[in-house]
């Protein structure tokens, strides 16, 4: 696993509070995004900002003029309490999260900010760093970032979770009207290199993701800071108590007798793939095969294979069932009690629902490339999504071998490192600390 090898992993991490209390984490994906859908740049994203603040950290926002906001840990706890799916939210419960911040996120990059205790400027105090962690796809936040540079205020440590839409392009193509999708991929290209150019050191999230930024780095004849390394965690499993919502209950789940796919519907999941993977098992098992729950949002280029799905009375409702927008508490229900999860994934920075998964002692079958060994510390079954032999066999046994199933938990629970959050926020701080003592030399 290279630089984080499973021991290094398992290693007790605690926050230092005098570094915490020097680092401001810019959360503008999660006020302007969380609600709309959250995917693993958000919820990491949220995550460390949630850990920074409990140790006395800041966190800010870039308002449409490029300038930073205070935004206060009572109205980032409000917008980010999701134990609730959204459709069953009290009223009250809404009001109370969004009505403070709701106007923060439709403003941000559209309208001027409003007065208030939420969005109040910010100033920085000397040695501070700032915190890059989300999604930076717009001139206007690439602009406000090298401003931050040129001014010297704050140093700045960004986190690369991937480079995957270079790498890739056609997984990340959007046919949508009015989508441009040479805009996106120039403004993806663009946002790398402001990292290079404006990051004191940088961090991946995988020894994958250091790798491939080196490589393409030297491709286009970069010379980077220093990069580090912050795997990535889960704290699902811990963070909130599992919910058999009434939506949940409605789809007559039982306990270990359903497989799960966690993420939203788009093409680089391979959602076509799981489909086609449990087509094949119903033909062959029949009334023995467990139902596949697809969880996610709808994304990008979803809505042909959703409508073919939907279309297909054999399996929709049947074999395959979909829940959207699942809250934490229902994730927590979903892992727990799948029989195993499947991940086919073609490409990834990490894998977040191979570690969620792992993390509740749920069996996983995930592809084999990019990252997702690291994610799964070896642990999942990994085979490369063209052996669709391979994977019918091995699902087809999961639901089958009963003993084979327990053996894959006991595996899980004597081996897998539960990585929680706070040891992926001390790992930062080791690279902040790297940044702060002028470690961010350029990389080779």
């Amino acid at each position: 696993m290279g630089r984080h090898d499973l021991w290094d992993m398992g290693q007790p991490r605690t926050i230092d509070a005098d570094l915490a209390q020097r680092c401001v984490i810019d959360v503008t994906t999660v006020l302007r995004r969380y609600r709309r859908e959250i995917n693993g740049m958000r919820r990491v994203e949220l995550e460390t900002a949630r850990a920074l603040l409990g140790a006395g950290g800041r966190a800010v926002a870039i308002d449409a003029d490029g300038g930073l906001r205070a935004i206060s840990r009572d109205h980032l706890a409000a917008v980010s309490n999701d134990t609730t799916p959204p459709s069953e939210a009290p009223a009250s419960a809404i009001a109370s999260g969004w009505k403070a911040l709701a106007a923060i996120g439709d403003k941000l990059g559209r309208r001027a900010w409003t007065a208030g205790a939420a969005v109040l400027p910010f100033v920085p105090r000397a040695g501070d760093v700032l915190l890059l962690f989300g999604e930076y796809w717009t001139p206007q936040l690439l602009d406000a970032i090298r401003a931050i540079r040129r001014a010297r205020s704050m140093r700045i440590v960004p986190l690369v979770h991937d480079i995957m839409p270079i790498r890739r392009p056609e997984l990340f193509w959007n046919s949508n009207p009015g989508w441009d999708n040479d805009k996106f991929f120039r403004i993806f290209r663009e946002s790398v290199r402001a990292f290079i150019e404006t990051g004191d050191r940088i961090i991946a999230i995988s020894e994958h993701s250091r790798a491939d930024l080196i490589r393409f780095c030297g491709e286009q004849g970069w010379s980077p800071p220093g990069i580090g390394v912050a795997p990535l965690a889960s704290n699902l499993d811990r963070a909130v108590a599992p919910m058999l919502t009434p939506r949940l209950r409605e789809m007559g789940l039982g306990e270990h007798a359903f497989a799960l796919m966690v993420s939203n519907i788009e093409p680089r999941k391979n959602h076509i793939f799981a489909y086609g993977l449990w087509r094949a098992l119903a033909q062959r098992l029949g009334v023995r095969t467990i139902p596949l729950v697809l969880a996610g949002h709808r994304g990008w280029q979803s809505n042909d294979l959703l409508v073919r799905l939907e279309h297909d009375a054999q399996m929709w409702g049947r074999h395959i069932r979909l829940i959207e927008a699942s809250s934490d508490a229902e994730l927590a229900w979903l892992y727990s009690n799948a029989a195993f999860t499947i991940f086919p994934s073609e490409l990834e920075g990490w894998g977040l629902p191979i570690t969620e998964s792992l993390a509740f002692d749920t069996p996983c079958l995930a592809a084999d490339n990019s990252s997702l060994r690291e994610a799964s510390q070896g642990l999942a079954w990994h085979a490369d999504t063209l052996d669709g032999r391979a994977w019918l066999q091995e699902a087809e046994r999961c639901m089958l071998d009963p003993a084979h199933l327990a053996a894959a938990k006991a595996a899980i629970k004597a081996k897998f490192v539960k990585r929680r959050w706070e040891h992926f926020v001390a790992d930062v701080l080791r690279e902040v600390q790297k940044a702060s003592l002028g470690d961010g030399q350029r990389a080779h």
